[in-house]
């Protein structure tokens, strides 16, 4: 986030002082003092490049149609890092909310022998108007190698590497690729041969790739766990020479073995649905959240997602190694399922797994571990995995096959659109990469190309991708791919779960729907003036979840964004329960309550940073919200709370 940040600040003005210096040149020819005209094109330099930096965090997220504007929230880390611990909330100077509606206000570690930098920036595809013969090459094309490689590892510095074709030779059929390695060769692509293999760059549409993660031939510090160095960085690493590349799966999980030694294994819970003529088929998410099929945009996502059958190892291997011409607009298959669904002969193939585990104090890997945080990926050629982020530690072990990955620094919440966490695809995010931007369901006016930002890897059979919690990835097989993942628990997430499962609401059984929605109210402002963000709850909950989540959801209210204004307002502020319950609860149960909440996020944002805290913050208001009013009010909740 902060390399895309300075990226963007730094172009502007060095295009300002390039002028400027033209003009100081073009002045000095008429003879114009160069002093006087030096002096004033400096102050004028300063006063541009600072107009620029203002710019740009005035362009941080679109400016909705809204009594609210969000605001850079990057200018106020400094003085939310200044927070004193555990200060809460201090109650003689918090006021009941008066009853009109709210005015608002403008709101690398190095490791070793690292061989790809994350700041080797590339230059952004401009994907629109292009149009290509599916898998032949084009000049910007991005390409691996094909299935008539003969050319060792010397020409693109290994196999997994990415090229970009950048230019045609007279001969016919050869290409000119320039690889990561920044080595320039051509390569035959037709009349039988194949020596590169074009990618379906579509995926990219509004996306700007800037980069690529860091790849690392490792070599432990014996003074610390393995992953637990790793995890540190806090940034996707490709892991080289770890005792991944020597398991035992990497030879006997190949797809003849499977068809012949295991055929009949009975596997549970495959995924099927319909492959797309075009492009990558994703197999969207569907976790049976709160969310009935009452509401539309459930019965529609459904209408999307997978269905679930029972099969043999024998008809998924076969389903995932049929080539995807054969199957468009048929029902293709994924399997993804836990490790000791497969067996114990299956476990030993991928063991020790400790290697792979982020121990944190507490952590039992026989009791919390084992098999229960190991998951098996089976899929076929152009199936995908939508975007969405993990609560894990994720180290994504490639077995066979290549996989494509594109991933989102947690900053980029706000343009990739999550769901509502109680919608059955929470965690998941609305804009699918698998199609164009003009084919996106909604506007979704933040997923813009100048501003969506991801670095991209192509993952080879012995290669580990560490993908750290709440870090976005979709993830799509470009071969028939086995992988298996490794989870272990993020303290961030830990205490996130804590407060939502031990720390209980400072409400009252006894208490009536308005006194619960009005101690909701108390509660939430609280947090939000102890955190010290630099917004009021209105603009939080506008930013985070009314123009973001819910933006685009349909639930009992009519509309589904901003048409919801004056609808209802069921849980708007009463002032006289308002006031009541803070005199006579303030200090003996809202207080308490307060000081515990306010000091876990205070440490989530030390352990993860400030979007994790605002992306957790958020999961917090709308869990504790559902539960209070139900899923079928939260949204007019959320309303109420930012308006009125």
């Amino acid at each position: 986030s902060k390399f895309i940040g300075e990226w963007q600040s730094e172009w502007r003005k060095l295009t300002v002082i390039a002028l400027a210096l033209q003009l100081i040149d073009l002045m000095g020819y008429f003879f114009i003092p160069t002093v006087i005209v030096g002096w004033l094109l400096m102050v004028t330099i300063v006063l541009l490049a600072k107009g620029s930096d203002n710019e740009s965090k005035e362009n941080f997220m679109e400016k909705a149609d809204s009594p609210f504007v969000a605001a850079d929230l990057h200018a106020n880390i400094e003085r939310f890092q200044e927070t004193p611990e555990d200060e809460g909330v201090n109650f003689a100077t918090l006021k009941p909310a008066n009853a009109e509606a709210i005015t608002g206000k403008e709101m690398a570690t190095e490791g070793d022998e690292r061989d790809v930098q994350v700041n080797n920036v590339i230059p952004p595809l401009n994907l629109k108007d292009v149009e290509v013969e599916v898998n032949e090459p084009f000049i910007g094309a991005k390409v691996l190698r094909g299935p008539t490689w003969k050319w060792g590892n010397q020409a693109d510095g290994g196999k997994g590497l990415l090229g970009v074709v950048v230019g045609r030779s007279s001969l016919p059929f050869w290409w000119l690729v320039e690889w990561e390695s920044g080595y320039k060769n051509y390569y035959r692509h037709g009349n039988g041969f194949q020596d590169l293999l074009v990618l379906n760059v579509g995926i990219l549409d509004g996306v700007t790739v800037i980069g690529h993660p860091t790849k690392i031939t490792w070599s432990q510090d014996p003074r610390k766990s393995f992953a637990e160095q790793v995890a540190q960085l806090d940034e996707p690493v490709v892991l080289r020479n770890t005792s991944a590349a020597a398991l035992p799966a990497l030879r006997k999980w190949t797809f003849d073995n499977l068809r012949e030694l295991h055929s009949n294994l009975q596997l549970k819970r495959a995924k099927s649905t319909t492959r797309r003529d075009e492009g990558a088929t994703p197999f969207f998410y569907y976790h049976n959240a709160p969310l009935t099929s009452q509401h539309k945009d459930v019965r529609r996502y459904k209408d999307k997602t997978y269905t679930l059958f029972n099969t043999t190892m024998g008809d998924i291997v076969k389903n995932i190694t049929t080539p995807p011409q054969q199957t468009k607009g048929k029902p293709i298959g994924v399997w993804a399922g836990k490790l000791d669904d497969l067996g114990v002969e299956f476990a030993a193939d991928v063991f020790p797994l400790d290697v792979f585990m982020v121990l944190h104090p507490g952590f039992d890997p026989e009791k919390e571990h084992m098999y229960r945080q190991t998951h098996v990926w089976f899929a076929g050629t152009n199936t995908s995995t939508p975007v969405h982020f993990d609560l894990f530690h994720n180290f994504f072990v490639q077995v066979q096959g290549r996989k494509r990955f594109l991933l989102f620094p947690p900053s980029q919440w706000q343009h990739l659109y999550l769901f509502p966490l109680i919608h059955p695809a929470g965690r998941s995010c609305q804009v699918d990469l698998d199609i164009t931007r003009e084919e996106q369901e909604f506007e979704f006016p933040n997923f813009v190309k100048e501003r969506t930002f991801a670095i991209e890897v192509i993952l080879s059979p012995g290669e580990v991708l560490y993908i750290p919690p709440h870090w976005f990835h979709h993830a799509t097989s470009l071969e028939p791919s086995i992988s298996f993942s490794v989870w272990t628990d993020y303290d961030v997430v830990v205490t996130s779960s804590k407060l939502l499962e031990d720390v209980s609401l400072p409400i009252m059984k006894s208490w009536g729907e308005t006194e619960r929605v009005m101690a909701l109210r108390i509660f939430f402002e609280s947090i939000v003036e102890s955190l010290k963000m630099g917004m009021n709850t209105g603009e939080f909950v506008f930013w985070t979840l009314l123009d973001n989540r819910y933006k685009y959801i349909h639930t009992a209210m009519t509309g589904t964004d901003d048409d919801v204004k004056g609808i209802n307002k069921r849980f708007c502020d009463v002032v006289s329960t308002t006031t009541r319950l803070l005199q006579e609860h303030g200090e003996t149960l809202f207080k308490p309550h307060l000081q515990t909440v306010v000091g876990a996020f205070q440490r989530i944002k030390r352990i993860g940073g400030e979007d994790r805290m605002y992306i957790e913050l958020a999961n917090y208001i709308e869990l504790s919200a559902a539960s209070i009013v139900g899923a079928n009010n939260t949204k007019q909740f959320l309303h109420d709370l930012a308006y009125c």
